[in-house]
């Protein structure tokens, strides 16, 4: 029995020294003896992935100076982010916030939605309206992109029911998810095209929120923003080009 623990010990001893072996190879740079070479070309993909996040990163910059560019015009339309909610019965929302559990609870509690804001993507139409007939109903599934008057962006996620009664579209929402968001995190997950379209449309001379209100050097911020548009799609076209050729040439 003595025997077979001293046998047992010096196994244990062996694999320990083995253990810390490995691990010196490890902090050293040294491959263990059944660790297989690190592949080359694992370098080269992931550099190629950070080349790909710098244009995500280029198109934030971008993103962030063209919204303090319409800052001035959006304060006038600005309101709170809870006030976009639909309430047509309050006992409705009620029932779905019992429903939806604890964890909305807390995302509703978020104290910046109850600052101004605009909405910059997103809506609570429903997307089944047009398939509708007299006295039906649904659901709203709605994501939106607000832009807080401090310069903060927050993609907000609302669900609710929908129903037509005389006619009218009655609907009820309540937040499910709020959380704030950077112009990268933005940019890797939101069609640029249409931000450009509803930013651009805020700076135009016969906006309605501009309607005997004055906004600081507004033909000026027109001016710089489609400047910058304009430089995109320049860079655009050339980036375009380039992807084009991507596969074209010998392996």
């Amino acid at each position: 029995m003595d025997e077979e623990r001293k046998n047992a010990q010096r196994e244990l001893t062996s694999k320990l020294v083995e253990t810390v072996d490995e691990l010196e190879r490890l902090l050293q740079g040294h491959e263990g003896p059944d660790r297989p070479a690190e592949d080359p070309r694992d370098d080269v993909f992931w550099s190629s992935l950070g080349s790909l996040e710098s244009v995500v990163e280029a198109k934030a910059r971008l993103l962030s100076e063209l919204l303090e560019l319409v800052l001035p015009t959006a304060k006038l339309l600005a309101r709170p982010i809870r006030s976009f909610d639909k309430v047509s019965d309050p006992a409705r929302v009620q029932a779905l916030e019992a429903l939806f559990g604890s964890m909305p609870t807390r995302e509703r509690a978020a104290p910046w939605l109850d600052l101004p804001a605009v909405c910059l993507l997103g809506d609570k139409v429903p997307s089944d309206m047009s398939r509708a007939r007299p006295e039906d109903g649904g659901i709203i599934q709605a994501r939106e992109l607000f832009l807080l008057m401090d310069g903060r962006l927050a993609w907000v996620e609302s669900v609710g029911t929908w129903r037509i009664e005389d006619q009218r579209l009655l609907s009820d929402t309540t937040i499910v998810r709020a959380c704030e968001v950077t112009p990268v995190e933005v940019m890797r997950e939101s069609n640029l095209m249409l931000l450009l379209v509803f930013l651009r449309d805020l700076l135009r001379d016969n906006h309605p929120a501009l309607a005997g209100q004055h906004v600081p050097e507004l033909a000026e911020r027109r001016e710089r923003f489609d400047a910058l548009v304009t430089d995109l799609g320049r860079a655009m076209e050339e980036h375009v080009v380039h992807l084009r050729r991507v596969g074209d040439s010998p392996a």
